[in-house]
């Protein structure tokens, strides 16, 4: 009696105890970085404040355009950028903001407000006045954008900062991203010729060689737009592909060859550009230039953009740029150029919060600046084609192998010898396309994008990836020890994601960025951390191996043991998912928290009451929070999306962003009918735990024995504890998070394979 009322106490203090337990191994995860904060300039909190002109002692230049790649730079078409690279530091760009492709007003857009723009794509027109006449059609088109920019900060900051004429700006871009938030453009405007222009509009406008006559060394910023280089139905990139369009671009790679139509306009970019530089050399001394790509050249595909830059360190060779925002040498976002004008110009001014990018910073030196940014390039464009046909092969050789696997655990002669070869066959099959997603992220350990046929060396190396570890995995089934062997397949596929992220915090592993599971950067998703897709396998494989371990532990009458080591593994688990250093995940630590809770209820076969539901959702929704309130604690320009979730909330805008995750989740629905789905979801989830997940009923409907003496080879316990974790962690992720459908698609996927090696192993045991 008194061993039940302890284990009863145990219980109900166990996601107390969950909690406190990640508080304390957590929390001095924190403390350096609370250490560091301590030693950094405050913000100023009211008023307008001076320029540091000790600490900025240099003019800063910003030459943009749009459309260029770094493997359209070269010796032969573009010798000015090509001479300027050699000595630069440099950086794939990423424009994303919104639709298919970023067009040009959208990126000088994102790059005056710091935050991913949306809206019309007409071009902007400058009036005598200094203003621009389309102003009030931007603000309106970017007035349900879910990222709620402040157009006109860059400007407005500035315009606050410098005096006089410390300001000049060439080119209608430039004097879009430099208007203040009434649409005025700051400092002194001049309209220039832009490459790439209809000759209608640049009539009456003066070459950029006139307009640098005004530059001289007395400008702390100048801003020019030299133009665009725009090919393959350009129009098309001012909305969003569908339909078939869409999905054809996930199969399919698009010529990536500069076209013979867009090559002259390369080329007059390069002449201006040469133009720029030898009078701003001229004028300057010590100026910090800056030459950004900040739009896409085509509506058919997004594409990494050209950064370069001088003065950004006190070295003279070529080195790699990086950003916190993306956390990897040679990979920035525009909004980090915002951040970088800022906190050069006005670094202590309280709007930079405004800003979702973070200052620049230079990486590692390299002799081979130009070739590793153009191999990025390409394995990210490679990376994006190969989506479609992997989640195609994986998903429907998940169906194929569910759908034969199911024919032969039905036949009746399945102890004759052709039926335990089919029974191992099929077993072997399901094993192997249940790793094929952790081995996604390995094929990445070998450069196969530098290959001559990369598609075929992606899909070789992820087949024999897959095989060999699922053949590792079989050992322990042939001998009989089937649990042993699920054991394996699923720790191994939380295992290569926890180590990847975990990995990555202090060496660039790039497993999962880019790559099929994770994200690519032209898309401007998740730069770091955990994915949708990488964390539902991870949790999959997560609570089905722990189950595994669990259901040995509570055979032998180890119920206390078992309790303390789902509790360990969920606090190493949710550290590995939800700091921000590792996995920085926001919506994968409540879902993962509500599975473990389960199947803390379900090892110990307590009910479901509306108490323990509460707890568990006070103690989910805690998790993040903490986890989010540890990151606020960095530096602004150090936080990750975790930190600038806590910034939200004091700004006012929690509602708006929980509606859009909402109805996000769920397809597009209004945010209170998404509520009603999830509300209908979570007591259909009740109703199936209910009514299937004693053990002794998943024994009976599975045809295994659940007798002590059939454990070495009964898998019904394991599935009896993880079934209803998995069912739960994936979709209340799914409703968290994005990507709705793509968590429970994926992670259902693994554990239906994982779940079917195991039953044909354990039925093929039972029967021998």
């Amino acid at each position: 009696m008194s061993s039940f009322l302890f284990l009863r106490l145990r219980l109900r203090k166990a996601a107390l105890c969950l909690f406190l337990a990640l508080v304390a191994v957590c929390l001095p995860l924190g403390a350096p970085v609370q250490a560091a904060e301590q030693n950094t300039p405050q913000v100023a909190g009211q008023g307008t404040p001076q320029l540091d002109v000790d600490r900025f002692y240099d003019n800063v230049v910003l030459v943009g355009f749009t459309g260029v790649r770094w493997e359209d730079i070269n010796e032969k078409d573009t010798p000015n950028l090509f001479a300027f690279t050699q000595q630069a530091e440099g950086a794939n760009l990423v424009v994303k903001t919104f639709g298919e492709t970023t067009c040009p007003t959208r990126g000088w857009l994102t790059l005056g407000s710091g935050v991913r723009a949306s809206g019309t794509c007409a071009q902007p027109d400058i009036d005598g006045d200094g203003r621009v006449a389309q102003w009030d059609s931007y603000v309106a088109g970017n007035k349900d954008n879910p990222y709620k920019p402040h157009l006109g900060l860059l400007g407005k900051i500035i315009r606050g900062n410098l005096v006089g004429d410390g300001v000049l700006v060439l080119g209608s871009g430039a004097g879009l991203a430099l208007a203040d938030s009434k649409g005025g453009v700051v400092g002194q405007y001049i309209d220039t010729v832009r490459v790439g222009d209809d000759p209608a509009r640049n009539a009456g406008r003066v070459s950029v060689s006139d307009g640098l006559l005004h530059l001289d060394g007395a400008q702390d910023l100048v801003m020019i737009d030299l133009g665009q280089v725009r090919y393959g139905n350009s129009a098309k990139a001012e909305s969003t592909r569908e339909g078939f369009e869409a999905t054809k671009a996930a199969f399919t790679l698009d010529e990536t060859a500069l076209p013979d139509e867009a090559r002259a306009d390369l080329t007059a970019i390069d002449q201006a550009f040469g133009q720029v530089i030898e009078r701003v050399n001229a004028a300057m001394a010590t100026p910090r230039i800056l030459v950004a790509s900040l739009a896409d050249s085509q509506s058919s595909r997004a594409e990494l953009s050209f950064f370069a830059a001088q003065g950004l360190s006190s070295e003279s060779s070529a080195s790699f740029v990086a950003s916190d925002s993306t956390r990897h040498e040679g990979l920035i976002q525009t909004t980090d150029v915002t951040a970088t004008l800022i906190d050069w110009l006005a670094p202590e001014t309280i709007q930079s919060r405004y800003c979702a990018g973070s200052p620049l910073v230079v990486g590692a030196q390299t002799d081979s600046l130009a070739s590793s940014l153009v191999s990025d390039q390409n394995r990210a464009r490679l990376t994006r084609i190969l989506v479609g046909p992997f989640y195609s092969l994986f998903l429907g050789l998940t169906l194929v192998t569910a759908l034969v696997a199911w024919r032969v655990l039905r036949r009746k002669s399945g102890d004759s010898t052709q039926g335990r070869t089919a029974k191992n066959s099929v077993a072997f099959t399901a094993v192997t396309v249940s790793l094929l997603p952790a081995s996604s992220l390995l094929v990445n350990l070998v450069p196969w994008w530098n290959s001559a046929h990369p598609r075929l060396a992606f899909a070789g190396i992820l087949v024999l990836m897959a095989v060999a570890i699922a053949a590792v995995a079989s050992v322990p089934a042939v001998r009989g020890k089937v649990s042993l062997s699920l054991a394996i397949a699923s720790f191994v596929t939380a295992g290569v994601v926890a180590a990847d992220v975990v990995v990555d915090h202090f060496i660039s592993s790039s497993l999962q960025f880019p790559s099929v599971l994770g994200a690519q950067p032209q898309v401007g998703g998740r730069f770091y951390g955990l994915s949708n897709a990488t964390f539902a396998i991870f949790a999959a494989g997560l609570l089905i191996g722990l189950a595994v371990l669990v259901s040995a532990l509570v055979r032998r009458g180890k119920n206390i043991q078992a309790t303390i080591l789902i509790v360990v593994c969920a606090v190493i688990a949710l550290c590995v998912d939800g700091l921000a250093m590792f996995g920085a995940d926001f919506g994968g630590p409540p879902a993962l928290t509500l599975g473990i809770a389960l199947l803390l209820l379900t090892v110990s076969k307590r009910k479901i009451t509306v108490p323990r539901i509460l707890v568990a959702l006070v103690v989910a929704v805690g998790v993040s929070l903490f986890f989010s309130l540890l990151d606020y604690t960095n530096p602004a320009t150090q936080r990750s999306h975790l930190g600038r979730f806590i910034q939200s909330v004091k700004d006012g805008n929690l509602l708006s962003v929980l509606s859009r995750k909402i109805s996000a989740a769920a397809f597009g629905l209004p945010a209170p009918l998404a509520l009603l789905l999830m509300l209908a979801v979570i007591l259909a989830l009740v109703w199936l735990w209910k009514k299937y997940a004693p053990l002794q009923k998943v024994s009976a409907r599975l045809g295994l024995s659940s007798q002590p003496e059939g454990a070495r080879t009964d898998v019904s316990a394991a599935i009896a504890y993880s079934l209803p974790a998995v069912l739960l962690t994936l979709i209340s992720a799914a409703f968290i998070n994005d990507s709705s459908i793509t968590i429970p698609v994926v992670g259902g996927a693994v554990a239906l394979m994982l779940y079917t090696s195991a039953l044909l192993r354990a039925r093929q045991a039972q029967l021998a």
